[in-house]
């Protein structure tokens, strides 16, 4: 198995498989809403990106307990979720559809939809604006835009889905859990913290902590 003879690997590699688990739902209704949305076909495309939006929040509440041991995060912030992504997949939708849309304009729309997006989830758990949060989800976004533009004329859906799932999850994993904010404190003192513990910092804060340990 990968990493077995590097345990940090090895972790970082479980991380992955799990992000891509939450995010494949939300990527493949997003992209399936997409197509029926270009094709005019707007109440089949909504419930495409309901249902993708719905299984991906409630797999991030089922599964962020693989990515840090015990933590599990509350029913309102599943919820807040679904609202997110739902809105967020509409308007990105509405956006790939412009006949004024680009390669230019997806970078400045994916860097302002992810930065939204982490400051969103942050302010959803009461925790404190999370930089590299905002940094590696503004970052997905972008290469996501750009992919979904690139990739509609070069593969299938089915390898369009994949590709962009495994790409915005190394990239959020990556940015996300590789560099903790300390904030002045030894990253275990802010793990302990029962603020922190309860919030996306403290996910990171507790993911790093546990790649470290032998």
């Amino acid at each position: 198995m990968p990493g077995d003879g590097n345990p940090r690997l090895g972790r970082y590699c479980r991380i992955i498989f799990w992000e891509f688990v939450q995010n494949l739902p939300m990527v493949g209704g997003f992209l399936l809403g997409l197509e029926a949305w270009h094709d005019g076909e707007i109440g089949i495309a909504l419930a495409w990106m309901f249902g993708g939006s719905t299984l991906g929040a409630f797999l991030i509440w089922a599964t962020e307990s693989r990515i840090v041991r015990e933590h599990r995060e509350p029913v309102e912030a599943a919820v807040a979720n679904v609202v997110i992504f739902m809105t967020l997949m509409v308007l990105v939708a509405a956006y790939l559809t412009a006949s004024w849309s680009n390669y230019g304009t997806d970078v400045l729309t994916g860097f302002v939809a992810g930065t939204l997006v982490g400051i969103l989830q942050d302010r959803v758990v009461r925790a404190p604006l999370g930089v590299m949060h905002c940094v590696a989800m503004a970052t997905a976004f972008v290469l996501t835009m750009v992919g979904i533009r690139f990739l509609a004329a070069t593969l299938p859906l089915g390898g369009n889905v994949l590709v962009i799932t495994a790409l915005a999850s190394v990239v959020i994993v990556g940015i996300d859990y590789a560099v903790p904010e300390t904030s002045g404190l030894p990253v275990a003192a802010q793990v302990t913290d029962s603020h922190l513990a309860n919030s996306y910092r403290g996910l990171e804060f507790a993911a790093h902590t546990d790649l470290e340990q032998e």
